[in-house]
């Protein structure tokens, strides 16, 4: 590096470069977890995730993502997150439904914008009667008025909604009370260990 300029680059600096990048350029792998149907034993759909560069720090998503939120950058990322899930998907000839992670800050703006989601899910061919955006909660939701007001807008274009981890979070059992999700998946802490637990199995 022969510039002053470029010496004198912070930890803030190369993370907003990296991550811009990861958005810019679509440097996203896609993974897909099944969701399986207990009752048919059948795989019902599938958890769509995404990780950054392996070679980078923010192949972690918990990096990923949480840097992208201290950057501004939350929603362009999700953004193309749902873009490279939905692209890989259909490559792959998925069948059952899609569970895509999306923010409830992310929900309301794409409602309001009137892009988010939709339109890449044209670009792909896939029916949102077939995608179940999953609900995560990375910080307090100060407009649960207007959360309601996108998932209902969701909704009636034929997503059905998720809530992740239940029981975990912020204000997860008012957003159960709220939203009426299709799904919830509860965390992990009501049933680990289920069968040698007399509460918990009851």
């Amino acid at each position: 590096m022969a510039s002053g300029e470029e010496l004198d680059l912070t930890i803030d600096d190369v993370g907003r470069r990296a991550i811009e990048s990861i958005i810019a350029d679509g440097l996203l792998t896609p993974l897909f977890q099944p969701i399986i149907d207990l009752k048919s034993a059948t795989v019902y759909g599938y958890e769509g995730l995404s990780r950054g560069p392996s070679d980078s720090a923010f192949h972690n998503p918990i990096a990923l993502f949480g840097a992208a939120e201290t950057l501004g950058l939350l929603y362009e990322l999700e953004d193309r997150a749902v873009s490279c899930l939905a692209g890989a998907f259909d490559e792959k000839g998925g069948f059952g439904k899609l569970f895509l992670n999306v923010t409830p800050q992310t929900l309301a703006k794409g409602h309001r914008s009137g892009d988010f989601v939709l339109a890449t899910l044209d670009r792909f061919g896939l029916d949102p009667s077939r995608v179940v955006i999953e609900l995560t909660e990375s910080q307090p939701i100060m407009d649960m008025s207007a959360l309601a007001q996108a998932a209902e807008f969701f909704r009636s274009k034929g997503f059905a909604i998720a809530l992740d981890d239940l029981g975990e979070g912020y204000s997860s059992l008012k957003l159960w009370d709220q939203l009426y999700p299709e799904f919830i998946k509860i965390d992990r802490h009501f049933i680990d260990g289920v069968s040698k637990d007399s509460v918990k199995y009851d």
